[in-house]
C-alpha cells in the first residue's frame, strides 16, 4: 500500500523526473519502503520496440518510482538506507504492481522486462 502519493516534476528536454516529495509503500510484511525526496527517475525506461506495447504501464508511476530507487542504490527501509539486490528490486516492483491492481499480463511482462534486461541498469544508471 503506498502510503504517501507521487509528486514529482518533470525535467524539461528531458525524460527525467525529480521526487518534490518521498515516496512511501508498505509491503506485505509491513516493512516500510521509501524513495527520497530529491531523486531523479525516468518512470518506465523501456527500449524502443516495446513502448508502444507498454503504454499502459504509464497508469503505474508509482511501482517504477520504487523499483528505481532500489536499482539506484536510493532506497530506504524503514528509514535506513536499503542494499537492495537486484532481484529484491524486482520483486518490490512486481507486488508493487500487484498492489496497485495492475493487470497480471503487464505484470508479468514488466517482471520478465526488469528480470532479462535489467541487469545493465542496477546501480550503474
Amino acid at each position: 500500500m503506498f502510503l504517501t502519493p507521487l509528486k514529482a516534476t518533470h525535467i524539461a528536454r528531458s525524460t527525467n523526473w525529480v521526487l518534490d516529495a518521498p515516496l512511501t509503500y508498505i509491503d506485505k510484511d509491513d516493512q516500510r519502503w521509501t524513495a527520497p525526496a530529491g531523486m531523479s527517475t525516468d518512470l518506465y525506461s523501456t527500449p524502443g520496440v516495446f513502448r508502444g506495447f507498454l503504454f499502459r504501464a504509464r497508469a503505474y508511476p508509482e511501482a517504477a518510482v520504487i523499483h528505481d530507487a532500489g536499482y539506484r542504490g536510493l532506497l530506504l527501509i524503514n528509514d535506513e538506507l536499503a542494499d537492495v539486490t537486484r532481484s529484491e528490486a524486482d520483486d518490490l516492483l512486481r507486488e508493487c504492481l500487484q498492489d496497485l491492481k495492475a493487470p497480471r499480463t503487464l505484470i508479468y511482462t514488466l517482471y520478465s522486462g526488469v528480470r532479462v534486461g535489467g541487469f545493465r541498469a542496477f546501480r550503474n544508471v
